[in-house]
């Protein structure tokens, strides 16, 4: 339970430290964008290091960078399946347009056969859904931010009722 707590208040106080930079919107939206692209790929462990590297690199939000490796790290199963779905879709539309023959791109029989396909569709579906979700989630949070900046501060920043009720009852 106190890990969770914890949790929250570290992402808490960066949503904070995030919406009440002085940046626009568009650094905002780069440090949340490119702190989500590294989730797509199974980097085990250095996610966060590489999201900061990027976001340093387009010179977006570090703050947003964080916010966004963090909760893309806790989603990370949710990217897995969404890549192995996407990528088998686009698996199944090349073959269907006789792009792809299953049998000359994935060799092997049986199980083997069937984990090759696998990876190769996850693959496939890393590098699109990462590409989409970049660009489509830039102008997205852009829109967010510049439409809702005053009531996400408003709705990240600790209620007063909420501290009153823990200092009573300590």
């Amino acid at each position: 339970m106190m890990i969770v707590v914890k949790w929250l208040r570290i992402m808490r106080y960066h949503s904070i430290r995030m919406l009440r930079s002085s940046q626009g919107a568009s650094k905002i939206s780069l440090g949340i964008v490119f702190g989500f692209l590294p989730c797509w790929y199974p980097i085990f462990g250095v996610g966060p290091f590489i999201s900061i590297g990027l976001t340093k690199w387009v010179k977006g939000s570090i703050a947003g960078s964080i916010f966004a490796a963090a909760v893309g790290t806790v989603l990370w199963p949710i990217f897995f399946y969404m890549n192995v779905i996407t990528g088998n879709w686009i698996m199944k539309l090349a073959y269907l347009l006789h792009i792809y023959s299953g049998d000359i791109a994935v060799g092997g029989a049986g199980w083997l056969q069937v984990w090759l396909r696998t990876g190769l569709n996850f693959t496939i579906g890393a590098i699109l859904n990462s590409i989409l979700f970049t660009l489509l989630g830039y102008w997205i949070w852009i829109w967010i931010i510049q439409r809702f900046r005053p009531q996400l501060l408003q709705m990240a920043r600790p209620r007063r009722r909420c501290i009153e009720r823990v200092q009573s009852e300590s």
